[in-house]
């Protein structure tokens, strides 16, 4: 059998609460949630001893999210990763958004979905319901985009993400959960040691900044090869251009898939020292693999020190800046239509 519980996470700058939403298993293994940005504030599993750690980066109460940049474990959106000029066309008309990474637009703009305080509500003893609308216009998108995410933490130890969209106007919606991994325990220092495999044969070409610009290359004969478990570290150290013009991993890799929208192996992550390992099931195209290259210090939960390749990002979604490249899988959503995607990280120990 599993609990809910909930419990007060603090007060945002405008004085509004925000509250803690925490799924716990009998055995121990739980999943915590904040309603503000509909995130991932701890999940604790268990190693190949049966002892319990938290393997995400998250702070003591609404106050750190708010603080320190990162989104860390946020429902990015409407529109994850970068979005170059940060303007679109759509149906012959172009739509000017906010820009808040210079020139760009990065994870929907200044007020993302993760900067939003999401309604949040018990959906079943392992479940939570969170849900925003977005009105028309909220940072420059068109229509008003009602979303809803069932957050599960199975007893198998399953997080499973199930994000539904519809909308009133044809309009732009990728979504995606920024949650920064460390298998050995969030406040376990470096995970260049590591071990990561990717299931792509391919990966968008960045540019100067960390955006797609439209090109797709091999992994093959390069460190953007992780098709077997390779260590983070290895790849980090090495000179390719991709990695060094950007500090690190900041890519989206196309996902082998063998059918359309079918949820299928992405990527998995293992911890040698614990024999924890971590397994992403998506219905999306794209991951977008991330080693919090730019992160400077800063305190999380229980004192732990979040520092640079302290954690990783395994963000499902449409590929970065396809918007822009129209050639990728397209991130319009139709008003005819719905919007669906599911994510499950799954958790096991060898």
């Amino acid at each position: 059998m599993s609990s809910i519980t909930r419990q007060p996470f603090g007060f945002l700058p405008d004085g509004r609460k925000a509250r803690l939403f925490t799924i716990t298993h009998k055995s121990g293994a739980s999943a915590s949630f904040c309603d503000y940005g509909a995130r991932l504030v701890g999940l604790t599993v268990p190693d190949r001893a049966g002892e319990l750690a938290d393997v995400v980066w998250g702070y003591e109460d609404v106050s750190g999210y708010c603080r320190w940049e990162g989104n860390a474990g946020a429902v990015c959106g409407r529109v994850a990763a970068r979005l170059e000029g940060g303007a679109f066309t759509l149906n012959g008309e172009t739509w000017q958004l906010s820009r808040n990474e210079g020139q760009n637009t990065l994870h929907g703009g200044h007020h993302g979905f993760d900067t939003k305080l999401w309604s949040g509500s018990p959906a079943g003893e392992d479940s939570i319901l969170f849900s925003y609308v977005s009105q028309n216009g909220e940072e420059g998108f068109p229509g008003t985009l009602v979303v809803n995410v069932i957050c599960r933490f199975s007893e198998d130890n399953r997080l499973i993400l199930d994000y539904r969209a519809v909308t009133d106007k044809d309009t732009l919606c990728s979504l995606t959960n920024h949650s920064y991994f460390n298998l050995a325990g969030h406040g376990a220092g470096s995970v260049l040691d590591q071990l990561v495999k990717i299931e792509a044969d391919y990966y968008c070409t960045n540019g100067a900044i960390p955006m797609a610009d439209g090109g797709i290359a091999a992994v093959e004969g390069t460190p953007m090869d992780f098709r077997t478990f390779s260590p983070v570290g290895r790849a980090l150290r090495s000179d390719f251009v991709q990695l060094r013009q950007v500090g690190g991993f900041n890519h989206t890799y196309v996902l082998r898939k063998r059918e359309r929208g079918a949820l299928e192996l992405a990527a998995s992550m293992y911890d040698p020292g614990s024999g924890r390992k971590m397994e992403v099931y998506t219905t999306m195209p794209g991951l977008h693999f991330f080693s919090a290259n730019k992160t400077t210090p800063r305190t999380g939960k229980c004192g732990a020190t979040y520092d640079r390749q302290f954690g990783l990002c395994f963000e499902t979604q449409f590929f970065s800046n396809s918007a822009k490249c129209t050639w990728f899988p397209s991130p319009v959503l139709r008003k005819e239509n719905s919007y669906r995607q599911v994510t499950e990280f799954r958790f096991l120990v060898s």
